[in-house]
């Protein structure tokens, strides 16, 4: 009876790690790229990131991912403000501009006008010459998981006030 039930024990920790492993590999993707290393810190620092940690093939998420450079490309006085600890309210705002619920494929992406953010606002799409562009910045399909997509984007895209 002990070792059925050491089994048992085994067997659901084993598949308790499997699952957590699946489970975070949209997050790992995202946590492992450099050029993605201040969208993961905005997504630590607004809690954000257990949104990710915790898709899967049930809740995925499509993740249009900031390069490193496209928030150097900010304003000085947003690129200096946006981190700060008095304005996480405004951090979250601009983070869940880019995450959409669901795995969107480009083609998928590209048949509709509009995808809703887990912000609120729409995020506009269009086709032009084959390029996914997402409110009028170029979106460039990166990765695919179970668990949802990552496309990198040049530009934050920035919500309407």
């Amino acid at each position: 009876m002990k070792s059925a039930r050491k089994v048992f024990i085994a067997v659901c920790l084993g598949v308790t790690s499997l699952t957590a492993q699946a489970n975070s590999a949209l997050w790992t993707a995202l946590e492992s790229a450099p050029q993605y290393s201040r969208f993961v810190k905005g997504l630590e620092l607004t809690g954000l990131d257990d949104t990710l940690k915790s898709a899967d093939t049930a809740h995925p998420m499509t993740v249009f991912a900031p390069t490193n450079d496209a928030f150097s490309r900010l304003d000085v006085p947003d690129k200096s403000k946006l981190f700060s600890s008095s304005n996480r309210d405004r951090l979250r705002d601009v983070l869940n501009l880019h995450l959409v619920a669901g795995n969107i494929a480009p083609k998928e992406a590209k048949q509709r006008h509009a995808l809703g953010s887990e912000q609120g606002q729409s995020l506009i799409i269009e086709a032009e010459s084959g390029a996914l562009r997402v409110s009028g910045v170029e979106a460039q399909a990166v990765q695919a998981f179970t668990s949802g997509r990552i496309y990198r984007l040049d530009q934050v895209l920035i919500p309407r006030q």
